[in-house]
């Protein structure tokens, strides 16, 4: 089980692991999750698109990793949704899976008072044993690229103490607001998933909004997702190959970042005032290109 943000209460006793605790690193922390079990839990294979520490309080757990550079095409995430594989860890089967047999994999056991490091999109898979208590802390992997961190290296960080109580925790809505994020999700589904049409888009992306609002919401949905795919097909064949992904101008990727947002406020706001008609569906995302 787990909560978002660990409880108010207990943050002033979860110290901030030592290679967070530079000042220059407030603004990338994005968020904190508690897991808490009585042991024998397991995770499905999955990936993060963040840089993650996950700290044992109490248990013990196994981690393992899977480097996505040298194997993200033997690793099928076919639950995008969730950026997660389908696989029974417990029972692999080959026969759906085939790419899983060439993979290599790191395994780490930590313990009680022991802190990890899942690199940003590293595929992994946790089991947790005994009466287990963990907090992990979620951070920019592209925030952390973009600091300085030879400010870092003038202060004693191993002196300092800043709990969780010291930190702010935007939350992981903020990955929408960064370019480089929105860059590397199309990326990853055009070059190693398949996704090329503005159907597949949708699936990955909108599906699961549409399965969890009133009918209604769902056109609004696809309109919207229209235009970023309308953007993004530079030949307007109907098909996003990886050339256009990765030539796409950081000009065009803020406009995909304004219709991440329309998207996000139709899903939650006044939705009559944000469906466009379908006969300006093509019209405006051919505009919104041209105006780039």
């Amino acid at each position: 089980m787990h909560i978002y943000g660990c409880f108010i209460s207990l943050r002033k006793d979860v110290l901030l692991p030592q290679p967070l605790q530079c000042p220059e690193l407030e603004d990338v922390i994005l968020e904190t999750i508690m897991w808490f079990s009585n042991g024998g839990t397991k995770s499905v294979l999955h990936f993060d698109a963040v840089d993650n520490i996950n700290c044992v309080f109490s248990g013990s757990k196994e981690i393992y990793l899977i480097d996505p550079v040298k194997f993200a095409d033997k690793v099928p995430i076919d639950h995008p949704e969730g950026n997660y594989c389908g696989v029974d860890v417990d029972r692999v089967n080959y026969t759906m899976y085939p790419g899983l047999r060439e993979v290599e994999y790191y395994h780490a056991t930590i313990e009680e008072g022991d802190c990890f490091f899942i690199p940003f999109k590293w595929f992994h898979q946790v089991r947790s044993q005994g009466r287990n208590i963990a907090v992990n802390i979620w951070f920019s992997h592209f925030g952390v690229l973009r600091q300085d961190f030879q400010k870092c290296h003038d202060i004693d960080i191993v002196e300092k103490d800043n709990t969780l109580m010291e930190c702010d925790f935007p939350g992981l809505n903020q990955l929408n607001k960064d370019i480089d994020i929105i860059r590397e999700v199309f990326s990853d589904l055009v070059r190693y998933r398949g996704v090329s049409t503005n159907d597949g888009l949708f699936d990955v992306l909108g599906k699961n909004h549409e399965d969890h609002l009133p009918p209604s919401i769902g056109p609004g949905l696809r309109r919207i997702m229209s235009k970023i795919f309308d953007v993004l097909d530079k030949d307007l064949d109907g098909q996003l190959v990886y050339d256009e992904v990765s030539t796409t101008t950081d000009e065009t990727w803020n406009k995909v970042k304004d219709l991440f947002h329309e998207f996000e406020e139709y899903v939650t706001g006044d939705h009559e005032d944000l469906v466009m008609p379908e006969d300006e569906i093509s019209d405006s995302a051919i505009n919104a290109r041209d105006e780039l």
